[in-house]
């Protein structure tokens, strides 16, 4: 399963308004991630002995301290997170 369909699958399973954020993410040849809300993760690299920010996910909120969550109404949005580096 990619990281949009564990997300999509988990969001299904949930009866609860506002129960989580959350960030998944597989790497193998590439990264494939999915984020909902004020979760994420950075993609750090050591060059030359100094660790450097590659890529950072974007926080996905209505507004200040207000994370989009993970149920069954944010499966529309879900559908479109997964990314690919």
């Amino acid at each position: 399963m990619s990281p949009r369909e564990i997300l999509i699958d988990a969001a299904s399973r949930t009866v609860i308004r506002g129960s989580s954020t959350c960030c998944i993410a597989i790497i193998s040849d590439t990264l494939k991630f999915a984020n909902i809300g004020d979760s994420g993760f950075l993609l750090l690299r050591n060059i030359n002995d100094k660790l450097e920010v590659i890529l950072k996910s974007l926080e996905q909120c209505h507004s200040f301290n207000f994370p989009f969550q993970v149920n069954i109404e944010t499966i529309n949005r879900l559908v479109r997170l997964e990314i690919v580096h």
